[in-house]
């Protein structure tokens, strides 16, 4: 079947060359953390085939999927900006689901205007919704599509910015995003400083949920730690090993057998 056509209901449009685009900024601003975050971003785009230079997130000592295995990456960017603002960071998974995004963040045309308070809405373009934020953060500053403001009663900058393609007379927006300059210095030495101590394991976590209810699943481990299947089943897998748990298949009546001795033979184990 074709894929529907979007109609412009269906997309968020922004002029070409909006007025927020002519704010001039004091070139005391464009100093060396705007270097930085250039460089960052751009030059060495951390999504690599955007950039000749492009450097991976191995480059700086990250695992291979960061992202899929568990939340410790995504929860050190998340701090002191979207962990207690989950509104305000909204990744669409298509197109058309921009639009919603793009008012649930309250990124609505007179977005530029309102800048308190951080906020993100963008289409999900790579492997994970921050790498797909960072591709739009890559585009707005190669492209210009960028306007700073003095933060007033601070020494901050407020980075307003679109990523999106020209659509006839009109700019199709896939990304609008504002974004405190400190924040961006964050997120930069987060990554490029790499793991500063070892990811979370969950295996006592999950021995100690299994111990007080023995018919839990997958899912409900993934809802009660709020992490990925593969960061669980990482957990399930070694409490398997040691015989901490095992697994009673009946079906809709199946439960998880819970050793307690060896439990406390594992994890002495591990504290030596």
């Amino acid at each position: 079947m074709a894929n529907k056509k979007l109609s412009r209901e269906d997309l968020v449009i922004s002029p070409k060359h909006p007025k927020w685009l002519d704010t001039i900024v004091a070139d005391r601003h464009c100093d060396n953390d705007l270097y930085k975050i250039i460089l960052f971003f751009v030059i060495f785009s951390p999504c690599p085939k955007y950039s000749t230079q492009g450097r991976t997130l191995q480059f700086y000592n990250w695992k291979d999927k960061p992202w899929s295995t568990n939340k410790y990456l995504k929860d050190k960017l998340d701090s002191g900006v979207f962990s207690d603002k989950k509104k305000y960071f909204q990744c669409a998974a298509q197109i058309p689901k921009l639009v919603d995004a793009v008012r649930k963040a309250d990124l609505g045309d007179d977005f530029y205007l309102h800048r308190e308070i951080e906020r993100v809405a963008f289409t999900n373009t790579e492997s994970s919704e921050y790498m797909s934020l960072f591709h739009h953060i890559r585009c707005a500053l190669a492209h210009g599509r960028i306007a700073m403001f003095e933060e007033q009663g601070t020494e901050d900058i407020i980075f307003v910015m679109e990523n999106g393609i020209d659509s006839g007379a009109d700019f199709q927006v896939k990304a609008r995003m504002v974004l405190r300059k400190s924040t961006l210095l964050k997120w930069i030495d987060i990554i490029t400083k790499g793991p500063q101590e070892p990811e979370k394991t969950y295996y006592k976590e999950v021995y100690k949920a299994l111990l007080s209810n023995k018919k839990l699943r997958i899912k409900d481990l993934m809802s009660m730690f709020e992490e990925s299947e593969y960061a669980i089943n990482k957990a399930i897998a070694f409490l398997k090993q040691w015989n901490v748990i095992s697994y009673q298949n009946h079906g809709k009546n199946g439960w998880w057998e819970v050793n307690v001795s060896n439990a406390n033979l594992c994890f002495d184990q591990l504290n030596n």
